[in-house]
């Protein structure tokens, strides 16, 4: 039996497909290639397993916030058992810590809702960070509320300074955005990237995306000197209207489980958390492989 491990490049969108269509997992086109283009710009990038010349598992990483990394995605053939998995895993596991020792200290981080994927992690030198809840709404209705008036506009570039210090004060650190990660979200076509301005200020900001005939509720971030004051509501039903424009099937957001101020705002407007499991962020800062 011959292992090769070897690193890809985002021309090998095709074989990322090819081993998406074998482990019947969806995965968009546009997304995927969204993501690709990060891990252009990331040194781990993206790397394949083969077994006897047979494609057996393809993972990328992606850039996330500064000095810390975030795994796009692990794709395995179905019919991997869990001790192949785990093997596979820590091989590129060992690939990744690598880059820890080498260079400065920095986290990787994993979005994933697969128990064999958090069963495998924790045993490889991760730890859970973060349990999120999903949320869903099939409707468009939008819920009376008043509010602090406010100008709704989208993005700018001049915008960046004044969103980064935005997140600083209402984000945990491992989910600040990086002005690359700003700058891309604008440029997405499937997307609609808004502010919230004040007398030039920008107090809000929201981030939705299309996922096939899906609408995925990104992100909504107010400034913490102007919460409770409607600015959140005025963001999410500037958010409902747009995903409505688009026709889309349903609208779905995922949010970490104790944040309650979050889930009141989602679960007034109509969103139900959905009954399918947890998602957990998986974060790795360079030991226990």
């Amino acid at each position: 039996m011959e292992i090769r491990v070897w690193k890809g490049h985002s021309e090998d969108l095709n074989r990322i497909l090819e081993l998406c269509c074998k482990a019947n997992v969806n995965i968009p086109v546009d997304l995927l290639k969204e993501d690709l283009k990060y891990s252009n710009d990331c040194p781990e990038g993206l790397y394949f397993i083969e077994k006897d010349d047979s494609l057996q598992m393809g993972c990328w990483i992606r850039p996330w916030r500064e000095g810390a990394l975030r795994i796009g995605a692990i794709i395995s053939t179905p019919e991997m058992d869990s001790d192949d998995f785990s093997y596979y895993f820590k091989q590129f596991m060992a690939i990744f810590s690598n880059s820890f020792r080498d260079k400065e200290k920095r986290s990787l981080f994993y979005l994933t809702e697969s128990d064999l994927i958090v069963n495998t992690a924790l045993k490889t030198g991760f730890e859970i960070y973060a349990e999120l809840l999903k949320y869903r709404k099939r409707d468009f209705a939008i819920p009376d509320f008043k509010g602090l008036p406010v100008k709704i506009r989208s993005f700018r570039e001049e915008d960046v300074d004044q969103l980064l210090a935005l997140e600083s004060g209402i984000f945990m650190p491992e989910f600040w955005n990086s002005p690359t990660i700003f700058r891309n979200m604008a440029e997405n076509e499937r997307g609609n990237f808004v502010v919230a301005e004040m007398m030039d200020q920008v107090i809000g900001y929201n981030y939705n995306r299309l996922i096939d005939d899906e609408g995925h509720l990104v992100r909504i971030g107010v400034h913490v000197d102007y919460q409770r004051l409607g600015i959140g509501k005025q963001l999410m039903k500037h958010a409902i209207n747009w995903f409505k424009r688009q026709n889309v099937s349903s609208i779905f957001l995922s949010v970490v489980k104790e944040n309650f101020q979050a889930r009141g705002l989602y679960e007034k407007f109509g969103f139900k958390k959905e009954e399918t499991g947890s998602e957990y962020i998986l974060i790795f800062n360079g030991g226990g492989i």
